[in-house]
């Protein structure tokens, strides 16, 4: 029971009830009829506790008011059904219910009463207004509300729909209280009561049971003002939360609002876009590595580098024989470079700078190229174009160039052939060919070179000077391990130390502390320090410029979007949930929608750059390794992206007006 004694309420100096007094029944429909202006939905507004109340008071059951109602009073809570019902545009109509109550039973049941069970898995879009006014009707049978507020339910329906929502609103009104505001003569046909509302002009001074005038948006505004409870409690009431539904649980939010990124109802677009320059920013973080990091993963990735040589004058056998097998080195190669008890020729210095060549008279070969007798353990080995790998101590392999200077269309024909060849402490070897490596690229002449072979990469590349370029291997140069005679001059020796990986030949490098070596990069590398120096400082600074902006950029349309589209948060607070909750699970879904583009981009990203740099490395249409995988420098890019996208999502949610469903009403109308 509703008791109204003596209620004012005005505007200025517009008085838009005036002593209004009367008693609404538990049941029953009552009607509220006037024409437009003339306070009916003024009337309900401050029944409901939308609004505050100058004068009178208003009992709700055991509790009286003072200035404003406490919507939380009504027990079973209430509903109130506008002339736009609030739906959620992206849910379907089962969807919609179960925003309210989740039971199918109850549901199917509400549904069927209201003859909309076969709409059960359209939108609610495609409905018509008089099935939109039907469900909401359904909607406050499910949620078995026992007090009805409705404003203007039929204003923009034709007759037929106006009768049928009539009717299921007296259905209603046996087992609850309808108060319903309306201008159309046919709702008199179903009303159990009529209260008429006259429209007055000048002050507004009515007499009887009301009155009534204008009402403006503008006076609206203090919506927010406590009225105050007397008679049993005697306290004053909370602050309305604007819920006319029982409070709902945040946590079945989600699963509602995901279904807001994937509806059409929002610009799917945005999220395309900013993918798009994710992608191209992570592709310029890639490219624009550090130029230490860059340099490092040019050596192992497009010289696919291995080996480090290692020069030492002091007789360290023991040491060298040791180390297979240890710091993940799988072979150690002396190079056949010695047996000199005398220097080698070469330049040494005399009086004022002076410097005079040193000859030695020898009748064995000085240097031979040696390789590693472990194919596993020399990058080239699958690069034979004719025959194998070597398969005993005296077997050697022919480079290219030499063989076809011997047998230009039938390198075939080589293999088996000897070379007999003068050694160091062996008197004339015949060497065996058992191969022929391949053409070499740049790339694979660099490889080369970085294993002390004779072969140059790059400009200084001329073919006629390797036409007596072969390789011996390990197993051979074995035999002088220990020989206290294969020096060069100044007791210096060369050894090849291969590796499992470039990474563990940088750590051996880093730590030991027997010999001085060095890698064999070569002149192809001319500039390209420079090179990576100059990507560094433009390309760097540039991608996180991009990626700032895009984000930034994307937050705002998703603050802008949801401007646009804030009535679904209105109809989820008219459901019942806090309207904070929302906005929360909003940005909260929003970020992590954030995170799953910034994924799906970092995948694409490094899917594509993979395969950019498996195609340069077949077809080297770039001199070096385009992109680089630095994880400090990604680290430090995902880190700040995800900074970005927090606090940008943050911003812009922040800044959209997430108005409550009453909110949504008052700033669609010009009268109330």
């Amino acid at each position: 029971m509703i008791i109204c004694d003596k209620l004012s309420k005005s505007y200025g100096t517009l008085n838009v009830l005036n002593s209004f007094s009367y008693t609404f029944e538990d049941h029953g429909f009552y009607l509220l009829f006037g024409e437009s202006g003339s306070g009916k939905t003024t009337l309900l507004n401050v029944l409901s506790g939308m609004i505050p109340y100058e004068g009178g008071t208003i009992t709700v059951g055991d509790q009286t008011f003072e200035g404003r109602v406490d919507p939380n009073c009504f027990a079973d809570g209430i509903d109130y059904i506008t002339q736009d019902p609030f739906f959620i545009d992206f849910l379907s109509v089962e969807e919609n219910m179960k925003v309210s109550r989740d039971n199918n039973e109850s549901i199917e049941e509400a549904l069927t009463r209201f003859g909309l069970l076969g709409q059960l898995k359209l939108p609610t879009t495609v409905l018509s207004g008089g099935e939109r006014e039907r469900l909401a009707l359904a909607r406050s049978f499910l949620t078995e509300k026992k007090v009805l507020f409705l404003d203007e339910p039929t204003a923009s329906l034709d007759e037929e729909n106006k009768r049928s929502v009539f009717g299921l609103i007296k259905e209603l009104s046996r087992t609850c209280l309808v108060i319903c505001s309306s201008h159309d003569a046919v709702a008199k046909e179903y009303a159990d009561i009529i209260i008429p509302f006259e429209k007055t002009l000048g002050n507004g001074q009515g007499s009887g049971k009301n009155s009534s005038g204008r009402m403006s948006m503008l006076a609206g505004r203090d919506t927010n003002a406590v009225g105050r409870k007397i008679g049993k409690a005697g306290k004053k009431p909370a602050p309305p939360t604007y819920r006319l539904t029982n409070t709902r649980d945040a946590k079945t939010l989600p699963c509602f609002l995901k279904k807001w990124f994937s509806s059409n109802r929002r610009g799917k677009k945005n999220d395309l876009l900013l993918g798009i320059f994710l992608f191209l920013t992570m592709m310029l973080c890639l490219l624009a590595d550090t130029p230490e990091a860059k340099m490092d993963s040019h050596i192992e990735y497009v010289y696919k580098i291995n080996t480090i040589i290692v020069e030492t004058t002091s007789d360290d056998a023991e040491y060298f024989a040791s180390l297979e097998g240890k710091y993940g080195i799988t072979d150690v190669v002396l190079d056949y470079s010695g047996g000199v008890p005398t220097p080698m020729p070469g330049m040494q210095g005399g009086e004022d700078g002076y410097q005079e060549p040193i000859e030695i008279n020898v009748d064995y070969e000085l240097v031979l190229e040696t390789l590693s007798f472990d194919a596993d353990s020399f990058r080239l080995s699958e690069r034979i174009e004719v025959g194998t790998w070597f398969q005993e101590k005296n077997d050697i392999i022919l480079s290219s160039e030499m063989a076809n200077a011997l047998a230009p269309r039938d390198w075939a024909s080589l293999l088996g052939t000897t070379i007999p060849i003068k050694v160091y402490g062996k008197g004339t070897v015949d060497f065996r060919i058992v191969g022929v490596l391949g053409k070499m690229n740049d790339f694979e002449r660099q490889y080369l070179s970085s294993a002390n072979t004779a072969m140059s990469a790059g400009d200084s590349y001329n073919a006629a000077n390797y036409k007596k370029l072969f390789y011996i291997n390990s197993l051979f140069t074995d035999d002088y391990f220990y020989d206290e005679n294969f020096y060069r001059g100044e007791g210096q020796r060369t050894y090849q130390i291969y590796f499992d990986s470039y990474k563990s030949l940088k750590k051996y490098e880093a730590i030991h502390d027997k010999a001085y070596g060095r890698l064999f990069v070569g002149k192809i590398t001319n500039g390209i320090g420079d090179l990576f120096q100059m990507m560094f400082y433009i390309l760097l600074p540039m991608a996180f410029l991009i990626m700032f902006l895009a984000v930034l950029f994307y937050g705002n349309l998703i603050g802008t979007e949801l401007a646009y589209n804030s009535r679904f948060i209105s109809a989820f607070n008219y459901a019942g949930y806090d309207i904070r909750d929302i906005v929360r699970c909003f940005t909260r879904l929003n970020t992590l929608r954030l995170f799953a583009i910034c994924g799906i981009s970092a995948g694409i990203t490094i899917a594509v750059t993979a395969v950019v740099n498996l195609i340069n490395s077949k077809v080297i249409f770039i001199g070096f390794q385009p992109f680089t995988y630095n994880p400090i420098l990604i680290a430090v890019f995902v880190v700040v992206l995800c900074i970005c996208a927090v606090v940008s999502v943050h911003i812009f949610l922040r800044r959209t007006k997430a108005r409550s469903w009453y909110e949504n009403i008052i700033a669609s109308r010009d009268l109330l």
